[in-house]
């Protein structure tokens, strides 16, 4: 519940690399769920260095990983679109058999 939910965002936090790949940003999007919007809120507040440039930095990571893991999502989202009629549907629809008139 809310402790467990708490516990996967600071566990995946510490996970945001940019340079994932397809495969990784899936499994990392399966793994927080729901909880994606907060984790991205929860890294891009983590980081705390004074040094110049670094939260910067961590906050361009941050954009770049977002980025990243919404172009995944529309790209999936587009393959597992299918049209609403296949050929059979198609074929029986307009009176036709298999053959060489196909």
């Amino acid at each position: 519940t809310f402790i467990r939910e708490v516990a996967t965002l600071v566990k995946r936090s510490g996970r945001i690399r940019s340079e994932l790949g397809d495969t990784g940003m899936r499994r990392m999007l399966l793994n927080v769920g729901p909880l994606f919007d907060d984790l991205l809120d929860l890294y891009q507040a983590d980081c705390t260095s004074t040094k110049p440039g670094m939260q910067e930095a961590h906050q361009q990571r941050a954009v770049v990983f977002f980025r990243r893991a919404r172009e995944v999502q529309e790209r999936d989202r587009v393959a597992s679109l299918r049209p609403p009629l296949d050929g059979k549907d198609i074929m029986r629809i307009l009176g036709l058999s298999t053959g060489l008139e196909l």
